[in-house]
């Protein structure tokens, strides 16, 4: 009887976590929240960062800070113009 009992909890465990994993792998993305949203739509390919603009980026396990300088990249402020003495390959 005994053995029948633990058979059933860890049954009832396992059921519990592949819903759990199932539900975290499906929905994941409507657990998401921003401060405000980081894009904006642009008509060249759809939506791109907006210049100057900064929050936070919450999961449940987690909390992101995010920062968009004034060209749109992420965070600080850096030249777009390249040195001569640099190489591009």
């Amino acid at each position: 009887m005994i053995k029948f009992i633990k058979k059933v909890i860890l049954g009832i465990i396992i059921i519990i976590l592949i819903t759990e994993l199932v539900f975290r792998l499906l929905y994941s993305d409507k657990l998401v929240k921003w401060t405000q949203s980081p894009y904006h739509s642009d008509p060249l390919i759809g939506s791109r960062y907006k210049p100057n603009s900064e929050g936070f980026k919450t999961r449940p396990v987690f909390k992101n800070k995010y920062k968009i300088n004034g060209q749109g990249f992420n965070w600080d402020e850096f030249s777009l113009k390249k040195d001569k003495d640099i190489l591009e390959l």
